[in-house]
């Protein structure tokens, strides 16, 4: 087959007829039964629309015309016949350009990525994990400027890294480990500014490339014996603090004109920071995780021999994050005792609250003025203080008693610390961590008038952050030991569950002992609160409703307001009263959810002549939904998921033409999806009939459902093919 511009050599969906390329319906057929690979993505590529269901026959043209589709996930088993490059280009050829996150997951494909993918200019998310991608990185990415994150670890890409990166000015996290990935790192991967997972710094000195195409970025702003700079991108700072003694001139920056062996940029190491005590850099608004930090010294001052300036020793200690990885670190001896040669020294470090810390410093070892006075610090006197060791003997025992048991419960606290946080930083899907500073400001010093409440985990407080949101701040209490245990499975399990009646997760705290989880603030507080009889009362008497309504204050299904539309933790309480005025009735606009009623659906609900939100999911009733439902013809608002409700939908919902809305997901709905959905309710944006027993075809009367953003069919017995029209659905976000 000839070469195609578009699809390449082998082209699997198109073949050449009189000149013209046109679709190969055979090899359209082929990747149609490939169905459910193509399924779109709902909740973290797992929901499903079309998939498992009986659908056949031929992937319709017209999807390439739903130019607002947000997701699409190829997911599924791989046949032996289909590569990875198939299915692709198949998802390439009918949704265009509009895919916003591309998600393989954890599938077992083969092949090369294709150039096509270049074509989804809309893509901000493109994750391939450990599913056996071969082949170089498509030059093409170039055109995806709209990406922010970019995972391809696990795989078997070859070849370099492409200089076109450059153009991923969006991009703030890159992953190409566990690669074939060969050359060097492009210029263009360190000079994108809002990348936040690496960083290099030319030290002391002027921003400078390496032959390995590193940025090494500037570090030349002029240091005190105690001061601190941060750059402008705030993406890292410097401290010092220490002053030379005895030296006249106090600097901070040594520069030297030597060539340096060892290392193939000699310019790195010409100049450098040096400090009399302490130097610290800190990596800023770092992404939580596993990092590896490159730390490069050179002995410049201390010269070889023969020379008196060769018998000087620089000695000092590296710590990163907290922890001291070398003692008494000598430069020149790890140099194998000459001076000008380069030293890199590498180590793994964990990040847990979006910062990194590297720190030299020296604890009093190494010489005091070789080649200048002050290089290190000022020699020991030695003189015969005889009388005076004499004395301290016995205090200095019992210092070193209690030293060994002090060190020995830090280091025991220390390692209990790094068991937790080792068990946080495992959690696949970690929160935005906050500082305690920050929520320690936000809840006005955890002030008892903030206090909300206080549980088995600990007590929780009401605090506003910076940028104005209102949350609720857990604490874990120290004497909780309970707490500790559930702290990591409470972040776990919330930051991997969204949905609309779970309160929401902002993000978490841990700083030493300290625990604290942020959740959004809900202020009518909690379920069982809203349901004594004091607060009704209060209810009541604010809405201005009289007593002859207040009757049957029950769990029971009501014909009145119940849970807020919001969260089943943010609700008005559930009410049974007579509405046979307006007044009254505009209670009736919200939700009877999540109370666990059982048993069929009362006759009073339908003298709610004016009910325009009717809500039921998540109880446990039985039987058919009533004909009589549609006699509430100003409802405009359906929830009836998982209530437990069967049959077919009756007839008479073609009288209810301002519905907008309608979820009846996960029940045992059975028969045909009615005509006259399509027929009478063209308001309808939302329509959920996933998990129910429906048969038949997706009726043709769709076509007039213009209006539809949300669209989900899943888990049914539905068969035939998907109805051409579909493509008039140009609003539709969820497939």
């Amino acid at each position: 087959m000839e070469n195609n511009l578009l699809f390449g050599k082998r082209d699997h969906f198109r073949s050449k007829a009189d000149g013209i390329w046109k679709p190969n319906h055979e090899k359209l057929k082929k990747a149609w039964s490939l169905l459910p690979l193509f399924v779109l993505s709902e909740v973290f590529g797992v929901s499903r629309t079309f998939g498992i269901n009986a659908l056949s026959g031929e992937i319709p043209k017209e999807l390439g015309l739903l130019t607002n589709l947000l997701t699409l996930c190829p997911l599924g088993p791989l046949f032996n016949d289909i590569s990875l490059i198939d299915v692709l280009r198949a998802a390439i050829f009918f949704v265009s350009s509009s895919s916003i996150c591309t998600s393989l997951g954890t599938n077992n494909f083969s092949g090369p990525l294709p150039p096509e993918l270049g074509n989804l200019t809309k893509l901000t998310q493109i994750y391939f994990n450990s599913v056996g991608v071969t082949g170089p990185i498509p030059l093409t990415f170039a055109k995806l400027q709209n990406l922010e994150q970019v995972r391809f670890e696990g795989n078997a890409f070859e070849g370099p890294i492409p200089a076109s990166f450059s153009n991923l000015t969006s991009l703030t996290d890159l992953d190409l480990s566990f690669n074939n990935l060969t050359g060097r790192i492009p210029d263009a991967v360190f000079n994108l500014n809002s990348l936040t997972h690496l960083f290099a710094i030319k030290c002391g000195g002027p921003q400078i490339t390496s032959t390995n195409q590193i940025l090494y970025e500037r570090d030349t702003e002029t240091l005190g014996p105690a001061t601190y700079f941060m750059t402008s991108t705030g993406r890292w700072a410097v401290s010092n603090a220490g002053l030379h003694s005895d030296r006249p001139n106090q600097s901070f920056t040594s520069f030297s004109s030597s060539q340096f062996t060892n290392t193939l940029d000699s310019e790195l190491f010409q100049t450098a920071r040096i400090s009399a005590g302490s130097l610290r850099y800190y990596g800023l608004g770092l992404g939580n995780g596993n990092y590896t930090v490159n730390l490069q010294f050179a002995e410049s001052e201390i010269l070889n021999p023969p020379t008196w300036r060769s018998v000087g020793r620089r000695v000092f200690d590296v710590y990163v994050q907290g922890n001291r990885e070398l003692k008494d670190f000598d430069i020149r001896k790890e140099a194998g005792g000459r001076s000008l040669v380069a030293v890199q020294k590498q180590f793994k470090a964990q990040v847990s609250e979006n910062h990194l810390e590297m720190h030299l410093f020296w604890a009093g070892k190494g010489t005091c003025c070789v080649p200048i006075q002050g290089t290190n610090q000022p020699p020991t006197t030695k003189k015969n203080r005889t009388g005076l060791i004499v004395g301290i003997v016995v205090g200095v025992g019992v210092i070193s008693f209690i030293s060994v048991f002090a060190v020995y419960y830090l280091i025991q606290k220390r390692k209990q610390q790094a068991l937790e946080d080792e068990e946080f930083l495992g959690i696949d899907t970690r929160p935005y961590t906050f500082s305690y500073s920050e929520l320690r400001a936000a809840t006005g010093d955890f002030c008892s008038s903030n206090k909300l409440g206080e549980g088995g985990f600990g007590p929780v407080y009401k605090g506003t952050l910076e940028d104005g949101r209102v949350v609720a701040v857990k604490q874990l209490s120290v004497a909780s030991h309970q707490g500790k245990s559930q702290f990591v499975a409470e972040i776990a399990t919330i930051s991997a569950v969204q949905h609309r009646n779970l309160v929401k997760l902002h993000g978490c705290c841990i700083e030493a002992d300290r625990r604290l989880l942020v959740y959004e603030y809900l202020e009518n507080k909690s379920l069982d609160q809203a349901l004594f009889a004091r607060i009704l009362n209060s209810i009541f008497k604010r809405w201005g409703i009289s007593a002859t309504n207040q009757c049957n204050i029950s769990g029971e299904l009501c014909s009145g307001a119940a849970i807020d539309s919001t969260s089943i933790l943010d609700f008005n309480p559930a009410i049974k009263c007579d509405c046979s005025n307006r007044t009254a009735c505009s209670l009736a606009c919200k939700r009877v959810s999540g109370l666990n009623v059982r048993g069929e659906i009362p006759d009073e609900l339908w003298s709610l002549t004016f009910l325009n939100n009717l809500s039921i999911g998540i109880n446990a009733l039985s039987g058919e939904l009533p004909k009589e439902l549609g006699l509430l013809t100003d409802i405009m608002s359906i929830y009836i998921d998982s209530s437990g409700v069967s049959g077919p939908i009756p007839l008479t919902f073609a009288k209810m033409q301002n519905l907008d809305t309608v979820w009846a997901s996960d029940n045992d709905f059975t028969g045909r999806i009615p005509d006259f959905i399509g027929n009478n309710c063209s308001k309808l944006t939302a329509l959920r009939f996933q998990g129910n027993a429906f048969a038949g075809p997706i009726p043709a009367s769709f076509s007039n459902l213009t209006s539809l953003t949300d669209l989900v069919l899943r888990d049914n017995n539905i068969s035939g093919s998907i109805p051409p029209n579909i493509g008039k659905y140009q609003n539709l976000s969820l497939l």
